[in-house]
């Protein structure tokens, strides 16, 4: 259970890289990231936040 609880904690950690990656663009309004480069973060993002809510699901029903 303990490495289940480690892979869900670096799901997280990659969900914020994301996140902090789009904020700086955004904020930067950087020429170098286009919409394509925002629309694959995203697109990330979402797979990894299904992944962690799989991953917390099968936690849960061992913890129970």
């Amino acid at each position: 259970m303990e490495d289940k609880i480690a892979d869900l904690y670096l799901q997280l950690q990659e969900v914020r890289s994301c996140i902090i990656i789009l904020q700086k663009a955004i904020e930067n309004e950087s020429e170098e990231v286009g919409l394509s480069d925002i629309n694959n973060y995203l697109t990330i993002a979402l797979d990894k936040i299904n992944n962690t809510i799989k991953m917390y699901d099968s936690i849960q029903k061992l913890a129970y």
